[in-house]
């Protein structure tokens, strides 16, 4: 992908990888003055695969924000910053780059990144779609099997070497073939995640979404059915998953009134953002039994 005067390439084994072009009149872009390459950093944790940084460090000079004498060195110096979903890119950060050009988002979410602020500065934002999709439609049946077959629960008996805890009723488990799933969200993932329960386990697909997908796009993933109104998909649900992404709009989108219309024996599963879900009322619909269980790959805050 082109941007400004750079090329992002985005590829699953790589975080990326910006190349110095020519502008349209021939001359070079700007160059770090201090240093023979520019210079990116990184807001995340620095234990990145080995080969990733080996490919950065083929073409730039790479810090991480947790150096802060390196960032103050190369302040003036740092042209792209590479945020993690759990890295706030506010406007006090880009504040400290005054030639910044790209943030190249290592996630598919930017709800962390101060998009205005970027704008503002006419710094463009790049994310990486279509890479996670089978990954997170993964996690999605993981916590599925792993919450209605309560395998985390047992894991932590056998570890106790308490077999008085187990149960045949309590540890007996809820089935997942040929149940019915609704998928709040359809987009790449949940129609990965469609195709993965209707081919893997003959789940019945149900989903909500903005707009309708393509009746093409429906006969692919099971023959899903559509509902305009999640209020009347919730209650015919056995699982429900949350793919929804993250705006003012999705925020809180599932609360008490939401798992309220849930069956009792229903199961909910989280795999995009953890600010989508009141978690109070999620506590609450676990505790008095409103819901039967919940898997979460994310929270809010998270841990």
């Amino acid at each position: 992908v082109l941007i400004d005067n750079m090329y992002v390439i985005r590829r699953p084994d790589a975080i990326l990888l910006l190349r110095e072009r020519f502008r349209s009149d021939g001359t070079k872009t700007r160059m770090a003055a201090s240093s023979k390459k520019p210079v990116v950093c990184l807001y995340m944790k620095p234990d990145i695969p080995s080969e990733q940084m080996q490919l950065l460090e083929e073409h730039f000079i790479v810090i991480t924000e947790q150096d802060k004498n390196l960032c103050s060195k190369y302040k003036n110096d740092v042209i792209a910053i590479v945020p993690f979903a759990g890295s706030l890119v506010s406007d006090e950060i880009l504040e400290k780059y005054p030639n910044l050009r790209i943030i190249s988002n290592n996630s598919v979410g930017y709800d962390h990144i101060d998009l205005h602020a970027a704008a503002k500065r006419g710094i463009r934002v790049g994310n990486t779609p279509l890479v996670s999709n089978e990954t997170t439609a993964e996690i999605a049946i993981s916590l599925i099997l792993n919450t209605a077959r309560r395998i985390v629960e047992g894991d932590r008996i056998c570890r106790l070497n308490d077999t008085n805890q187990f149960s045949l009723n309590t540890f007996l488990g809820t089935g997942v073939s040929g149940q019915t799933l609704g998928i709040v969200g359809m987009g790449g993932i949940g129609r990965v995640l469609a195709r993965m329960a209707h081919c893997g386990f003959n789940m019945k697909i149900l989903y909500h979404n903005r707009h309708r997908a393509a009746e093409d796009i429906e006969q692919s993933i099971g023959g899903a059915e559509y509902y305009k109104d999640v209020y009347e998909m919730l209650p015919v649900c056995d699982f429900v998953v949350l793919l929804a992404p993250s705006t003012p709009e999705t925020y809180k989108m599932f609360g008490k009134k939401e798992f309220s219309r849930m069956k009792q024996s229903a199961i909910f599963v989280n795999v995009s953002r953890g600010t989508l879900v009141d978690h109070d009322a999620l506590v609450s619909a676990l505790e008095e039994g409103v819901i039967k269980g919940a898997g979460l790959d994310v929270t809010d805050p998270e841990p």
